[in-house]
């Protein structure tokens, strides 16, 4: 049931793009998101398993490609880039069985940054960095809650108990060193939180949010029997070191494509 309803969403998006979306396909960008989603493709080769929990997740790079054809080119190619993804990587290297809500995800990926610089690019920047603010601090009130709280599975894996106690200053005391360090990175890189810098945030926070923080455990449980908040659990902390990472690696390659592909 999970597999149809999802399904149909994706349907449903891929249709609002196509209808709401007037831009013509142009072929500089076309080649553009072409270059982008074969550095995706190469880059699904390229994993870092980390566990947390008694649970693995594994660190990929590939989706920050995705996130900046969106953020650099707009909803119709972002949508496309992550449909044509999904597929291609599932054909050359697949990394476990086809399950629609996954294609579903690749889409969002995409789609979010594109939504979020089409509508608030043009807004005032103090008006996006109160919308950046808001968001991390909904984001930061998920970790705290999802991660601090103390679960007994005793049918995590068969024949295994895992006990989970957790103190919640430890973690928001790491939250607090990492934003640290992420402003620190940025003064001595002389980087302004201009709109660019903001909206991109803004929708890298988004995605972990909305998709590893909710979409992607709702998807592991319908297909393996994966507790949700476990999920939570791990992804949660996984999304600090991927949006640190996607940032970091991701600001420059943008600021680059926007000033030599899209504002010539």
């Amino acid at each position: 049931m999970i597999q149809i309803i999802s399904g149909i969403f994706t349907v449903l998006i891929l249709v609002l793009v196509f209808m709401r979306t007037k831009e013509k396909l142009s072929l500089k960008k076309m080649s553009l998101t072409a270059i982008l989603l074969g550095v995706a493709l190469v880059l699904t080769m390229v994993a870092i398993p980390v566990f947390f929990f008694g649970g693995q997740v594994v660190i990929r790079f590939s989706q920050l490609c995705l996130i900046l054809i969106g953020a650099s080119l707009g909803p119709i190619y972002g949508a496309l880039s992550g449909l044509a993804f999904d597929f291609i990587s599932i054909m050359i290297n697949p990394l476990g069985s086809f399950y629609v809500g996954f294609t579903l995800n690749n889409i969002l990926v995409g789609l979010i940054p594109a939504l979020v610089f089409k509508y608030l690019f043009k807004r005032n920047e103090k008006f996006n960095l109160a919308i950046l603010v808001s968001t991390l601090m909904a984001y930061l009130l998920y970790i705290v809650t999802v991660v601090g709280l103390m679960f007994n599975y005793s049918k995590l894996e068969e024949g295994i108990a895992s006990v989970i106690n957790f103190n919640p200053l430890i973690f928001i005391s790491l939250i607090i060193i990492i934003f640290v360090l992420v402003l620190l990175y940025a003064y001595k890189r002389g980087i302004k939180f201009n709109n660019d810098f903001t909206l991109l945030l803004l929708s890298i926070v988004l995605i972990e949010f909305i998709i590893q923080g909710f979409l992607t455990p709702l998807w592991l449980n319908d297909m393996m029997g994966t507790p949700i908040i476990l999920s939570m659990q791990i992804r949660a902390l996984k999304g600090i070191v991927m949006i640190s990472i996607n940032m970091f690696m991701g600001y420059p390659v943008f600021k680059l494509i926007k000033r030599r592909f899209i504002n010539k």
